[in-house]
């Protein structure tokens, strides 16, 4: 035991379980054949004499077999090891992802997640935002905000699952900071890689009251088919300052972003690049867009968006 141990102890857990692997495969193959042998013999009892010639070709026979299973295995599988430095890039993820070592479980759990992001991409999505109410005895104004995204399955054969989280934060602002706003409604429609549409799914038994500073953290279930799409969308509503800051993004990888404003209240709304970021990461937009009672606008577009990096703008009533 102490041999073994130690004969192992640099091995790698990859390639223990390739080598425990062919074993198990040499083994297996030997017993298939004496028991086809054998079940010959009982067949035909004729057959079942022994002479030193006959006995020499079938452990030729039987050693050229093995040896030849053995090494068609070792190299198979040492070429599955190897690091595919002109594969593609799929290429490249499957070998990190059946490369990784399982002593560390939460390492594993991370890597998981993290292919999982990869396994989807945003086709598409827009950000909403319609001013609805001005309050001039606090000067604050209501806002309207509209997520909406087209999330494609990227996997033919898997499921994509993965729980997405939901978040939603006011600021204090006075008159309103006990009930600042409401989070209306979270949901979701699934398509399969036919077209198929599911049923509309709700994810809010009921509007969420959300107050000033307090922010709601919450969860989706995502479930999309196998190379199917989501449809996802999520609304809230609450009070902002005259002049505030506003930040927003994906937190996957999309294909196309947008933004769109909406001015209903009665008075002139400038939208406008956020002066001051102080973020390492962010995209602001650029140029002043001057939107009257009624007008609306997409006052920012891009494509390839990188998860992570927020979108911001001011607006200033």
């Amino acid at each position: 035991m102490g041999l073994r141990i130690r004969f192992f102890a640099g091995v790698s857990p990859a390639v223990r379980r390739g080598l425990k692997s062919v074993a198990w495969a040499m083994l297996l193959s030997l017993g298939a054949v004496l028991v086809c042998y054998g079940a010959v013999w009982k067949l035909y009892p004729e057959a079942a004499h022994f002479s030193a010639a006959r006995v020499s070709s079938f452990v030729d026979s039987l050693l050229a077999g093995v040896v030849g299973f053995a090494l068609l295995g070792a190299f198979a599988y040492l070429g599955s090891l190897r690091k595919p430095d002109e594969d593609a890039i799929g290429d490249r993820i499957a070998y990190l992802y059946s490369a990784r070592l399982e002593d560390n479980e939460a390492t594993r759990d991370y890597l998981t997640e993290e292919l999982m992001l990869l396994g989807s991409v945003i086709r598409s999505a827009e950000s909403q935002y319609s001013f609805v109410e001005f309050d001039t005895v606090n000067g604050v104004v209501r806002v309207n905000v509209l997520i909406s995204m087209t999330i494609v399955n990227m996997m033919k054969w898997d499921e994509y699952r993965q729980t997405m989280p939901v978040r939603v934060l006011f600021d204090p602002v006075p008159g309103h900071s006990s009930h600042v706003g409401n989070l209306i409604r979270v949901e979701t429609v699934a398509c399969d890689s036919f077209g198929h549409h599911g049923p509309k799914k709700s994810h809010l038994a009921h509007p969420v009251p959300l107050v000033g500073g307090h922010r709601y953290d919450g969860s989706v279930q995502l479930e999309i088919p196998p190379h199917g799409e989501l449809r996802y969308e999520y609304e809230y509503e609450g009070w902002v300052k005259a002049v505030d800051n506003f930040w927003t993004g994906t937190n996957r990888f999309a294909e196309k972003f947008s933004i769109v404003v909406t001015n209903l209240v009665g008075q002139i709304l400038s939208i406008e690049p956020h002066p001051d970021p102080k973020r390492p990461k962010f995209v602001n937009i650029t140029g002043q867009h001057t939107l009257a009672s009624g007008d609306s606008a997409e006052v920012f577009a891009t494509v390839n968006l990188k998860p992570s990096v927020p979108v911001t703008f001011r607006a200033k009533f």
